[in-house]
């Protein structure tokens, strides 16, 4: 599996797969789910919150849409925004979740047949709890506990903002090793747990 950081918009880049941050309760109206709108994908972007009107989801939930004729062949709703971020508790479970999340959006697109997934820099930007830098350590100390992919060849990281941001998203990518997380497995499979009591299995 081949990892590429790119300076770009997510829903710029041709890919089998986007991942699409969301709120646990309600549909987030900006940032990839608001550009994925203008690529006429309303209706995949829609389902989002047609699935929190009567339950919140976990931190760290993977929700796939198929987006049959449109721009894109799959949706990954990620669930990263919103969490609180006060305390070094907070940040510390911040870390983990977008762990969680990365990991379980390349479950999900592996399950999908998915070859080629394209994610943002997930909990930065206006809505989100995290530097650039920090995401980027998240991000590729998950991918890199991920089972060995069949299907998946390539990964894309989409950072949409400034030269600035680029850099320091860049700069986390050479210091994630010692955040590896090791029991992440085990809170995958209690979040499956749970997306299979509420219908939702990836």
């Amino acid at each position: 599996m081949i990892v590429n950081i790119v300076k770009g918009d997510v829903a710029a880049i041709e890919a089998d797969a986007y991942v699409v941050p969301q709120y646990c309760n309600k549909l987030s109206l900006t940032g990839v789910s608001a550009r994925m709108i203008n690529t006429d994908c309303y209706a995949a972007v829609n389902a989002y919150e047609e699935s929190v009107k009567h339950h919140a989801n976990p931190f760290g939930y993977a929700m796939p849409v198929k987006t049959d004729g449109e721009k894109v062949a799959l949706l990954i709703h990620s669930v990263v925004l919103g969490m609180p971020k006060k305390t070094d508790e907070d940040k510390k479970r911040v870390f983990h979740n977008v762990q969680l999340a990365t990991y379980a959006a390349l479950i999900c697109a592996e399950k999908h047949g998915v070859k080629h997934l394209v994610l943002p820099a997930l909990c930065t930007g206006s809505t989100g709890s995290m530097t650039y830098f920090d995401s980027a350590r998240a991000i590729l100390s998950a991918l890199s506990v991920c089972p060995t992919p069949q299907s998946v060849r390539n990964v894309t990281i989409a950072i949409l903002h400034s030269n600035r941001a680029y850099d320091l998203f860049v700069g986390g990518t050479r210091n994630w090793l010692h955040n590896r997380p090791y029991f992440i497995n085990q809170d995958y499979k209690s979040m499956m747990d749970y997306q299979k009591v509420m219908g939702k299995e990836c």
